[in-house]
């Protein structure tokens, strides 16, 4: 035996039709919602590729600044040797 659906009670048919009508009024907005997400997740890519270089040029900064450093050390001790042959 059923129980029939009370006055107070939807029936399923208009569950069914009430989640049809959401689907119908909020499929256009879910679907610019994904698109919005897709195009955040794509610049926020490219935005990260971006830091990793910059990180990589930093760091090629950095180590050139430490052979400069290096050399300049190199020729100070030079010219310091050449003063005191005079």
């Amino acid at each position: 035996m059923t129980e029939e659906p009370r006055a107070s009670e939807p029936s399923l048919g208009a569950i069914m039709a009430a989640i049809q009508d959401l689907k119908t009024f909020l499929g256009p907005k879910l679907d610019a919602v994904t698109i919005d997400v897709t195009l955040l997740w794509t610049h926020l890519q490219k935005m990260s590729d971006k830091v990793m270089l910059v990180e990589s040029h930093i760091s090629l900064l950095h180590s050139m600044s430490k052979k400069m450093e290096e050399q300049v050390q190199c020729l100070t001790r030079q010219q310091e040797m050449m003063v005191a042959r005079l």
